[in-house]
């Protein structure tokens, strides 16, 4: 079994995921409800996580922030069995959301409600 060491930007990606099922009364647009959410992880923390699937293992080293997304991106580090080597900063952990619209349209606003 390998051992490697990544090095590099640590990003949570964020996704929102739901039906894009109505129009948007408040411009042209789409309106997705959400239904599920989910977090993984980004940038060189998710080659780190590829890396452990091909049966090798990681450490990882990079630099997260003292908030939300860093403790969940540190959750999935460990959950996943990568050895985290990481600097804690200051600085806001980089995190993008994204939203994925099961469906032929696009959305431009998520809802969250029953």
């Amino acid at each position: 079994m390998p051992n490697i060491t990544v090095v590099g930007d640590l990003i949570l990606d964020r996704y929102l995921i739901g039906d894009a099922s109505k129009l948007n009364p408040e411009q042209p647009g789409v309106v997705i409800r959400v239904d599920k959410e989910e977090d993984r992880l980004g940038g060189a923390a998710a080659v780190a996580m590829l890396s452990t699937g091909f049966g090798a293992t990681v450490t990882l080293a990079g630099v997260v922030g003292k908030n939300e997304p860093g403790e969940r991106l540190l959750q999935l580090l460990d959950t996943h069995g990568i050895e985290p080597h990481v600097w804690i900063d200051d600085r806001p952990t980089t995190w993008k959301q994204r939203i994925v619209a099961r469906g032929p349209l696009r959305p431009d606003r998520c809802d969250r409600e029953v």
